[in-house]
């Protein structure tokens, strides 16, 4: 029912404005707000009250991360051990922590416009940048020893025409084109999981065999790369990585790398990717 407020201003023709809806950051933590006991919040299958209910979260419940940019009132979220879903953002605030300090981790390195996330340099436009941190808090929240993996073998995230693992670079630089930096969030997440398992690769191949020259198959190739997709592929599921994005990397057989159908994954290869 309108407030008679309402009516009074309605009837002298002027327009009343819905509040907007809450701006949230991709990335970072949340927590429910503005539920009381014995309520919760709705998790749904999708934007709106006329999807499902998944689970609900309890009030003040923290550990919710925001995948994507929202949509209108609505977010799509991700849980610790739970499947993926979309809440209300007018519930949701940035943990206190994040309040404070929005991108956590964050600092400016001795290079000027160079910023870093938990010791990881980020090179590439402010676009670039805030996707990668968002990706990386998705990472750090929700897989955490992927994120750790991404800390020992990864230094560098650069923005890039093609993307691919530089692993033999000091430090170690994981190189990103636009289309797989901004896909989603989701999906660049896991392709930096996907990447420094070939870095963790070539560098215990370092370790283990020291001056030997590091042979190709034993940290690219089609093996390897079903290896890395099978992590991926986990890290995915673990983020709330979206329903297409886990059917594509569940029909990949690693071969996706042998781009001229040669047998192998060479130079040649790598020159003609199109991500």
């Amino acid at each position: 029912m309108k407030s008679l407020a309402a009516v009074v201003l309605a009837a002298l023709g002027i327009a009343i404005s819905s509040p907007a809806p809450a701006q949230l950051t991709p990335g970072i933590e949340h927590c429910v707000t503005d539920v009381t006991p014995p309520g919760q919040l709705n998790v749904r299958s999708g934007p709106s009250t006329d999807f499902a209910v998944r689970y609900g979260l309890l009030p003040a419940e923290c550990g919710v991360y925001v995948t994507a940019t929202c949509s209108g009132n609505w977010c799509p979220i991700a849980t610790a051990g739970r499947s993926p879903g979309w809440a209300a953002s007018r519930y949701l605030a940035a943990a206190p922590e994040d309040i404070v300090a929005p991108l956590p981790g964050t600092t400016k390195p001795a290079v000027k416009g160079q910023p870093e996330y938990f010791g990881i340099a980020i090179r590439g436009s402010s676009a670039f940048v805030t996707q990668t941190i968002a990706a990386l808090g998705l990472l750090r929240g929700l897989a955490p020893d992927a994120f750790h993996k991404i800390q020992t073998y990864i230094g560098v995230i650069q923005q890039a025409d093609i993307t691919g693992m530089v692993a033999y670079a000091v430090p170690p630089r994981y190189e990103v084109a636009d289309e797989t930096a901004f896909y989603s969030i989701t999906w660049y997440a896991s392709t930096i999981a996907h990447d420094a398992v070939h870095s963790e690769l070539y560098h215990r191949h370092v370790a283990d065999h020291p001056g030997v020259p590091v042979a190709p198959d034993a940290w690219t190739g089609v093996s390897v790369e079903r290896f890395a997709i099978g992590f991926q592929l986990d890290v995915s599921r673990r983020i709330g990585g979206p329903e297409d994005e886990i059917l594509y990397l569940e029909g990949q057989t690693g071969d996706h790398c042998d781009i001229d159908s040669d047998g192998d994954c060479d130079w040649a290869d790598y020159q003609r990717r199109n991500w």
